[in-house]
């Protein structure tokens, strides 16, 4: 038997474009709103919320926000909202789902080499 094709699941280039946008700007007010909590607690952290704008970090930022966006194409809609709600705390069914889980093991392997590059920044070698 052949197999009806369901509307629901196709995914046209218009709503891969929507979702990237949305992720970007979701990620970009996520880091404003952390922004303001590192400016609120200034006194109590080592370091100054001006800390955050050093031009590497920047750009670090401001790749996260470029992955977030590329993420949100080439994932979807549907599967981006459940990321962001699972690294927000609003959603936890997905932990269960395969391609969370890839997700999850692409960010460790990314976050692991900003960590290389930071230390090697920060430690004058």
């Amino acid at each position: 038997m052949k197999k009806i094709p369901d509307k629901a699941d196709s995914i046209t280039i218009g709503d891969r474009i929507a979702s990237a946008v949305v992720s970007a700007i979701a990620t970009s007010l996520t880091l404003v709103v952390y922004y303001i909590f590192l400016f609120a607690n200034a006194g109590k952290i080592s370091k100054p919320p001006a800390a955050m704008f050093d031009s590497l970090i920047f750009k670090m930022l401001l790749s996260l926000i470029v992955f977030t966006g590329l993420a949100g194409f080439f994932l979807g809609s549907s599967r981006m909202a459940d990321a962001l709600g699972y690294l927000w705390g609003t959603s936890d069914d997905v932990l269960e789902q395969r391609w969370f889980k890839t997700l999850l093991v692409f960010l460790g392997v990314l976050l692991l080499g900003w960590a290389v590059i930071l230390w090697r920044h920060f430690s004058g070698i």
